[in-house]
């Protein structure tokens, strides 16, 4: 049984989106090379068309992102770099977006590494086909696009990563408020303060200590990081 759209992750319905609209956008493309009776053409873009719908529905029936995300940049990859040893220069401008797609689509690191293969591989077809002005400011932008990619999707990692721990307190947070309004155990309150504390300061092991009835005498409020020999001690 499949998710409905609503149901799904922010991912996964940018995913669809984009594999949904590049189908539509290379079918026309499609039905013309038939219309040229051009084998190679029709044999390029089938496959193309093809693979991007079977990735969109692979995301719609499996929900696997990280899989279909990689299948697809590598698609992607293959495709125009065919492309550009059918057509030659003409094409080699599509890597602008693939190399920047390649960071949504994969890990930056890994991205980062393909998308060099992929300029050295579509410079290589194509050297001879620039001027000797023009081809070293092709390998220039494809660098600077990678490089300025590349630390762009480093600074959105880092974040993500922050709102996310910010998230994390917060609802921590909540969680004590609530746990104080509707008057649970002590015990748990100050388990849940400490946890949050803990969170707040990764590497910490914090303990809340109580003041007895004589008031003289510390007793265990709450130390849930701690060992019990330590407590006990």
């Amino acid at each position: 049984m499949t998710v409905k759209l609503k149901h799904r992750s922010l991912e996964e319905k940018i995913l669809l989106a984009i594999t949904a609209v590049a189908s539509l956008v290379l079918f026309p493309f499609l039905i013309t090379s038939f219309f040229t009776t051009d084998k190679v053409h029709i044999v390029v873009d089938f496959i193309a068309v093809v693979g991007i719908f079977t990735i969109f529905l692979g995301v719609w029936f499996t929900s696997n992102i990280k899989l279909f995300s990689a299948l697809f940049a590598i698609l992607a990859q293959v495709t125009i770099l065919v492309g550009i040893y059918v057509k030659g220069m003409a094409l080699i401008y599509w890597i602008f977006p693939i190399i920047v797609a390649g960071f949504y689509l994969l890990p930056t690191y890994v991205a980062g590494i393909i998308n060099i293969i992929l300029i050295f591989v579509a410079c290589l077809l194509t050297y001879q086909q620039f001027d000797s002005f023009t081809f070293p400011r092709i390998i220039a932008a494809f660098v600077a696009t990678n490089i300025f990619a590349f630390i762009f999707s480093l600074f959105m990692q880092n974040k993500n990563r922050e709102l996310l721990k910010k998230d994390e307190i917060s609802q921590l947070r909540n969680n004590i408020l609530e746990s104080i309004a509707t008057a649970n155990k002590l015990s748990k309150i100050l388990t849940q303060v400490v946890h949050s504390i803990e969170n707040e300061l990764p590497g910490s092991i914090c303990s809340i200590l109580l003041l007895d009835k004589s008031g003289k005498h510390l007793a265990m409020g709450a130390a849930p990081s701690l060992p019990d020999f330590y407590i006990d001690a």
